[in-house]
């Protein structure tokens, strides 16, 4: 199980692109700022279409998804899979190979942040 102090390793293993910047952040905000960094690598690497480095992303945030704690899985659901997914439905067309994956790596938690109802 990945839990809140492992999830800095396993984002900097997984891509190493950000394992720097993720260096730089304090053990206090950890969990938060490392997934909010992830998902800020993955919003670049869409808009620049870097398919190959895109895909990366989504197996690192799949792999806390999957593995994580019940608090990773909270942050990936909220600090990622949400503006990763606002972002492919609403600044650009995506490729269909990043679409297909996006779904088939998180299309329950999407569908879930989609059709919530506010009380």
């Amino acid at each position: 199980m990945i839990t809140d102090h492992d999830v800095r390793i396993s984002i900097s293993a997984e891509v190493p692109a950000i394992a720097r910047e993720l260096q730089l952040i304090d053990d206090r905000s950890e969990i938060f700022k490392s997934i909010s960094c992830l998902a800020a690598h993955t919003k670049d690497m869409l808009a620049g279409h870097r398919t190959d480095e895109v895909l990366r992303c989504f197996h690192a945030a799949h792999g806390l998804l999957a593995e994580g704690s019940q608090a990773v899985r909270f942050a990936v659901i909220n600090l990622y899979i949400d503006p990763v997914s606002r972002l492919l439905e609403h600044s650009f067309a995506p490729t269909p190979e990043v679409r297909t994956e996006f779904i088939r790596d998180f299309g329950t938690e999407y569908y879930q942040l989609l059709y919530a109802k506010t009380v």
